[in-house]
């Protein structure tokens, strides 16, 4: 139904209020709707000058949020409403801010309209939605930064590690001036994560803020720590979960062997992650460790088994990286590294070049914990990456050693 009122409503923007602009982007965005031709009709309507100073903070930051979760872009009208949400911020933040920027048509903006002034929460927002729109407004993210500074502790876990992701998101697109304005937001978070306990954040967002304080990287050993304990429990697999078999530790793997891996790995897991984490959140969890090399025993034994409880979701590169999160933290898990292992030398068409490589090097520095497996392996993967990836010098042109990226598959 809601579909179906959306095309017939595409050529009618014309008559929607900015409030009724809004509530209909969210409710799009809540249905998993991206009805393009009548979005685009809403962002044109909304860019109008006179539609959109009579927003209030609060829609306009709203709207920007549901036009970014359904991932449709409208650069012109994110560019003025982050005008106008900067100005609106810039008269609440305490903190002293760089001078106003020109607002649209080169001249200086009034903020919306007033009745409403933006929350902490909904400082958050605004930001989140131009980060998830791969948009970046330098006046809009340092006035929420310095409002948020303040007000911390009005965010629950989620709005907390909504924050970290934004600022950690748009980094790059102004490395020198982000990494000095943002420095004491991300020490405050860190702080208020540490005060309060995060114990009972929900898991993706334990995960969320592990990513963006390691993409800085801003390594706060201590939020690390509290956050790592904190995921264990969620990462624990579900007793009825089926994992693969492990080869035994006495004996290389034979064909018999590789087949039974083979058979675990096909069988449908059962895992803890299909209600609190996804797969994806694994890999980052592992890119997170391996960034700044942050220890945690506990953490990484349940991330190991973690993945092997998720092998539905998981590709070669993958589990891959999850292993190099490994010696990076200064841990090890039998029972995964030796199902990479067995599974690369089974099928290292489904490991990319770069993987496959860096399971040799991980391989060569475990071998001492059971060369009896560790070694055969580590033969059967160097001839496997020979014979797939190194050419012979059948032509006196072509460079030993040359790399055929077409050897598999």
């Amino acid at each position: 139904m809601l579909a179906i009122c959306c095309v017939a409503l595409s050529g009618k923007m014309d008559g929607l209020a900015p409030a009724s602009l809004t509530r209909l982007a969210v409710a799009c965005a809540t249905m998993g709707l991206q009805p393009t031709d009548m979005l685009g009709a809403l962002c044109v309507r909304a860019a109008e000058p006179e539609v959109l100073l009579q927003f209030t903070a609060p829609e306009l930051a709203t709207l920007l949020a549901a036009l970014s979760q359904m991932q449709h872009r409208s650069p012109p009208l994110f560019a003025d409403a982050a005008d106008l949400l900067a100005s609106e911020l810039r008269a609440q933040a305490p903190r002293s801010l760089p001078s106003a920027p020109a607002g649209v048509g080169g001249t200086a903006v009034a903020g919306p309209r007033g009745e409403q002034r933006l929350g902490a929460a909904q400082a958050v927002t605004a930001v989140w939605a131009m980060a998830a729109a791969g948009l970046y407004h330098r006046q809009l993210f340092d006035a929420a930064g310095a409002l948020l500074m303040d007000r911390l502790g009005e965010l629950d876990g989620n709005g907390l590690a909504k924050t970290a992701w934004s600022f950690a998101t748009i980094r790059t697109a102004d490395e020198s001036h982000r990494a000095l304005w943002d420095r004491d937001l991300f020490d405050g978070i860190a702080s208020v994560c540490l005060r309060r306990g995060v114990s009972a954040f929900p898991p993706r967002a334990l995960v969320t803020l592990l990513w963006s304080f390691a993409s800085i990287p801003h390594h706060d050993a201590p939020l690390f720590d509290a956050v790592g304990t904190a995921l264990v429990p969620h990462l624990q697999p579900h007793p009825t979960c089926i994992t693969p078999a492990v080869p035994s530790a006495s004996s290389p793997p034979t064909p018999a062997g590789i087949a039974a891996a083979d058979n675990a790995a096909a069988a449908p897991p059962v895992g803890p992650l299909a209600a609190d984490l996804r797969p994806s959140d694994l890999v980052a969890l592992a890119w997170s460790v391996m960034r700044v090399g942050h220890a945690h025993v506990g953490l990484m034994a349940a991330l190991g088994d973690a993945a092997l409880a998720s092998l539905e979701g998981l590709d070669g590169e993958d589990l891959t990286t999850i292993a190099l999160a490994f010696p990076a933290a200064k841990a090890y898990s039998e029972r995964f590294f030796k199902y990479l292992v067995t599974e690369a030398q089974a099928r290292p068409q489904a490991f990319g070049q770069v993987a496959l490589l860096d399971i040799i090097r991980l391989v060569s520095r475990v071998q001492h914990r059971d060369p009896g497996f560790y070694g055969p392996a580590l033969e059967m993967l160097l001839d496997n990456v020979h014979r797939a990836f190194l050419d012979s010098p059948a032509e006196p042109e072509k460079p030993a050693g040359c790399m055929n990226r077409f050897r598999f598959g």
